[in-house]
């Protein structure tokens, strides 16, 4: 059984690309205050994290190992990317 697509991959790309909008302009409305506790770099970072684990589009989708050294597994190299992003907005929370 195929599985059931709940949106189109042009919907989920608008997803993806607002969610990163919005983290970008909630960067923008917080500039100075990133800036003064500087955390600016923790902030790119996390914003590099997001868009990385959401953009990945391998030519092969594996199910290997998680710590497969030819052949990773997709969902967990992209969890590792999500999970990244998790601490450095712990990182930046805890700084602020």
């Amino acid at each position: 059984m195929p599985p059931t697509q709940v949106v189109s991959d042009d919907e989920l790309e608008s997803i993806h690309l607002a969610s990163l909008r919005v983290l970008g302009e909630i960067g923008i409305d917080f500039q100075e205050i990133i800036a003064e506790k500087r955390v600016d770099a923790a902030w790119a970072q996390m914003l590099g994290s997001m868009s990385t684990a959401a953009t990945m589009e391998p030519l092969i989708v594996s199910n290997g190992a998680n710590d497969g050294m030819a052949v990773p597994s997709h969902l967990a190299v992209q969890g590792f990317y999500l999970l990244r992003a998790r601490t450095q907005l712990k990182e930046v929370e805890n700084i602020l």
